[in-house]
């Protein structure tokens, strides 16, 4: 990884993710969202966001591969498989942005073979730039941040997000009020990205979600590994970018909390021996 310079991937990614914070605010109160999908929608602000991301990767680094939220992937020839691949959601918590509330953000990611290796996530409306390199810890605003130390289910308080139109809903619905009762509280904040971000900085002590996008969650994964925390698919097996459920939480908690998603979806958990 040294020879990737990760000093300049990200740098390049928070020059990005900043500039895109700015073209969103700009547009806040000015666009109106347009279906792209049952309970989804996009604007010209997302669209914008990530013409200007990718143009701004890419000029650095015109050998990597892209992959946003808005638009087809770069094509890839073969022997790319060992290039750097950016993962970018140019407007996570789209509705929260058409609907005037602060809790939106800019994900940028460099991943290689699966693993992030740099992560921004760029909040604009509430002046906070997460940032993360593989190995390097984790900050806001400059300053190093590590998830919390809340050691019981009981007293943590969860964060977690409903894909839009869930094919399971009633198991869901279930899973969250099982969740409700046995923590502190559940909050729905409608932005991946941010939850992700909370849970590294200790605001949050868990995050679970079961279909998500790998440019929803790339930058918050390696936030949360480099505050401290941990991160599996919802059944407690190695998590993969490309598969659809996430849990992340500061690893106090992780075994309590895959041991109540089995219980409510019906699977075998898959509880290592470093998981508490």
């Amino acid at each position: 990884m040294t020879e990737l310079n990760l000093d300049k991937l990200l740098d390049v990614a928070v020059s990005a993710a900043q500039q895109a914070g700015r073209l969103l605010l700009s547009y806040r109160g000015k666009v109106k969202g347009e279906a792209k999908g049952p309970g989804d929608v996009v604007t010209r602000a997302d669209l914008e966001s990530q013409a200007l991301i990718r143009n701004q990767l890419l000029s650095a680094f015109p050998e990597h591969n892209f992959l946003g939220e808005e638009g087809p992937p770069d094509p890839q020839p073969e022997g790319t498989e060992n290039r750097v691949l950016w993962l970018v959601d140019p407007l996570d918590g789209t509705a929260n942005f058409l609907h005037g509330l602060d809790l939106f953000a800019v994900s940028i990611a460099a991943v290689l073979d699966h693993i992030p290796i740099v992560g921004v996530i760029h909040a604009p409306a509430l002046h906070e730039t997460y940032v993360a390199a593989r190995g390097r810890g984790a900050q806001l605003n400059g300053a190093s941040i590590r998830v919390s130390t809340v050691a019981r289910l009981e007293d943590a308080l969860l964060v977690t997000g409903f894909p839009p139109r869930p094919k399971r809903r009633p198991e869901l619905l279930e899973l969250y009020g099982q969740f409700c009762e046995r923590s502190h509280a559940v909050r729905r904040l409608g932005s991946a990205a941010l939850d992700l971000a909370y849970v590294a900085a200790g605001r949050f002590d868990g995050f679970y979600a079961v279909h998500l996008h790998a440019w929803d969650c790339a930058a918050g994964v390696l936030l949360v590994e480099e505050a401290g925390g941990k991160v599996t698919q919802l059944d407690g097996s190695p998590f993969d970018l490309f598969k659809p459920s996430l849990l992340a939480t500061n690893g106090k908690i992780h075994s309590d909390m895959v041991r109540v998603a089995a219980q409510v979806l019906g699977f075998a958990p898959h509880l290592s021996s470093d998981q508490t």
